[in-house]
């Protein structure tokens, strides 16, 4: 998350939440399962708050809290026991409680928000199709070379011929978050081919999975101006990662939160990123162009 996500946000917000550690010595239960040695929920707090506990079905936990951020450990956890909730105490020792996603347990997926919440503009005031990104079009050398990061094996990208052109893109100058992307003569899925050239995108971002998608590249925009992806490093994870790229013709960014708030999503070389908190779903995702026209919305349920 970023600094503005942190400071317009709640006094203290969870990151990530029942992140598990080892397994206890236990016969597995009927489903299989067996309870973590230990789960770990973290985040981080505003100045003003000087303590911070997390309650789940073992109860209040204090947690231990240095330099804004805060980390609590719940050993021997009971099999499914989450936290739903922190306490977060300023110096007077006056609580505030803040609720959060649970982390799901089994075949539980994460929750989701209801259909038709989403505020924002519903209607298309201008249709764009087959459009393109002109940079990636004429090669230029935008961003940093690819791979940047080290440990990223480049055989995952499942392009069948030498890759022809890459690039590393950091839309938000305040996130970690960056884009690979990566152009190939064709990709290969299972035992088909796709021919002619493709793209590929890899995001990456810190504590989280790189996700991968590819397309060809002629019809990334055939019948929308904007491509998209949702991702999550774990069930306890309190931020998803919208993330994907626009094509020429879309000047402006934006999502609507279910609350009502309106958030101006950074666009660089037409690729975007940003976290948005899973309380914060549904959303609306809105692009606009030069004449703050609407060519693109959609509701994102999480």
């Amino acid at each position: 998350m970023s600094v503005e996500e942190l400071e317009s946000g709640p006094p203290a917000q969870v990151a990530i939440s029942d992140l598990p550690f080892g397994s206890q010595v236990l016969q597995r239960n009927e489903d299989g399962y067996v309870p973590a040695k230990a789960s770990v929920t973290f985040g981080f707090a505003k100045d003003e708050i000087t303590a911070v506990s997390v309650v789940s079905g073992a109860g209040e936990i204090p947690a231990l809290l240095a330099s804004n951020a805060f980390l609590a450990i719940v050993e021997d956890p009971l099999l499914g026991s989450r936290v739903h909730t922190i306490v977060a105490r300023d110096a007077a020792g006056r609580p505030l409680t803040i609720p959060i996603e649970v982390a799901p347990f089994g075949d539980e997926g994460p929750s989701h928000g209801s259909p038709g919440g989403a505020p924002g503009p519903r209607e298309i005031e201008r249709t764009v199709r087959n459009g393109t990104i002109g940079w990636i079009t004429r090669r230029e050398h935008r961003g940093e070379p690819f791979p940047l990061i080290e440990s990223f094996d480049p055989s995952r990208v499942p392009m069948k011929a030498a890759t022809i052109f890459a690039r590393v893109i950091r839309p938000d100058s305040s996130s970690q978050v960056r884009i690979a992307l990566i152009v190939g003569d064709a990709y290969r899925t299972g035992t088909s081919d796709s021919e002619g050239e493709q793209i590929c995108s890899v995001v990456f971002e810190p504590l989280g999975p790189e996700t991968l998608g590819c397309s060809p590249l002629g019809s990334l925009f055939a019948s929308r101006p904007v491509s998209y992806g949702l991702s999550m490093g774990s069930g306890g994870d309190q931020f998803v990662t919208l993330a994907g790229l626009a094509s020429d013709e879309v000047a402006a960014l934006e999502i609507y939160l279910v609350a009502g708030e309106r958030r101006v999503l950074p666009l660089l070389d037409s690729a975007f990123a940003s976290k948005v908190a899973r309380r914060d779903f549904p959303i609306r995702l809105v692009a606009r162009d030069d004449a703050r026209r609407v060519i693109f919305t959609e509701e994102i349920l999480g």
